[in-house]
């Protein structure tokens, strides 16, 4: 996989600063994002953990294992194939304390043989494991690999990406957490819809268009909607240059490369928005042509861009 920079939307824990007695221990611990949310089947998802060491001493031979297939004690993990060669690992990040959230720089690959490396894939066991001999107090891991959801995996009406995971040291206590996802058969999830408000338009003439996003609902029984919640909503606009001239992007877009661009920060599970841009189309457009640009949009947690209803087509009429 590329390595890219990702921002993973969570504060982490700070590190416990109490006062202590008797024999110091390490006290290991581990937050999972899952991108996306909520995907289809075929989709590839990834799981990415941030793993560190709370505690007073540096841990020994920490493991962690995430089996693909469980069956307890939620019934549900038993769709999803390991993607061969996708694990990789940093140690590296910065937190963004503006945004509440950390930026983690660009990640190695790791081998899923039992090499010696951190990360190891057991395909008779459909297991995924993560071991490290030391990691000091204070220090942070980021371990990632993909899955793929099968293409035969059901819709839910309960989560089926779920299930408890243990991470274990030498000398700390187990912990425990679970990953929470859900496999939805709602495509697409995001959605950006476009128009404009003319059906004709002549060279010199105005036209005024207009993108609705919306965030389909999702609905869990048992589990709180705002965890289906997008952030860092991008909607790019790619449009013909040698055909349109702009006049104003309005809603806080930009204009780039040939493309105008709005950048939202959260949309709610089930919320919608409009943004909207003005244009003349140019002189010598050919008369009895269309003017055809398409809408896209995607965000951290979604795999694909979106553009089902995002074309928009304006004919060129030939005069009478």
């Amino acid at each position: 996989m590329t390595a890219r920079t990702l921002m993973i939307a969570a504060a982490l824990p700070a590190v416990l600063a109490t006062a202590h007695c008797g024999e110091e221990k390490a006290r290991v611990r581990f937050f999972l994002d899952v991108n996306s949310k909520a995907p289809q089947p075929g989709y590839e998802v990834q799981y990415i953990f941030v793993i560190w060491n709370e505690g007073y001493a540096a841990a020994r031979d920490v493991v962690l294992p995430v089996p693909l297939v469980q069956t307890e004690p939620y019934e549900h993990l038993t769709h999803l194939t390991y993607v061969p060669g996708s694990m990789s690992i940093n140690r590296e990040y910065h937190p963004d304390t503006s945004q509440e959230s950390y930026y983690f720089v660009a990640r190695e690959p790791l081998t899923d043989g039992d090499d010696g490396d951190e990360g190891t894939w057991d395909a008779a066991s459909s297991t995924v494991t993560f071991r490290m001999d030391r990691m000091a107090p204070d220090d942070y891991t980021v371990w990632a690999f993909r899955v793929t959801v099968d293409d035969d995996a059901p819709c839910a009406e309960n989560p089926l990406m779920q299930n408890w995971v243990t991470i274990s040291a030498d000398n700390s206590a187990r912990y425990e957490n679970d990953i929470i996802g859900h496999i939805v058969c709602q495509a697409p999830k995001l959605r950006a819809v476009k128009e404009a408000d003319t059906e004709n338009a002549a060279p010199g003439d105005t036209i005024v268009y207009t993108i609705t996003y919306s965030l389909d609902e999702t609905v869990v029984e048992g589990i709180d909607p705002e965890r289906f919640d997008v952030r860092r909503v991008r909607i790019y606009d790619p449009y013909p240059a040698d055909e349109l001239e702009i006049v104003s992007i309005g809603d806080g877009g930009e204009e780039s490369d040939g493309q105008i661009l709005w950048q939202i920060d959260t949309l709610a599970n089930g919320a919608s928005g409009t943004v909207s841009w003005t244009a003349t189309v140019k002189d010598g457009v050919p008369t009895g042509s269309a003017v055809v640009n398409t809408a896209q949009i995607i965000s951290q947690n979604t795999v694909d861009e979106q553009d089902e209803d995002g074309s928009c087509t304006v004919l060129i009429p030939t005069p009478p």
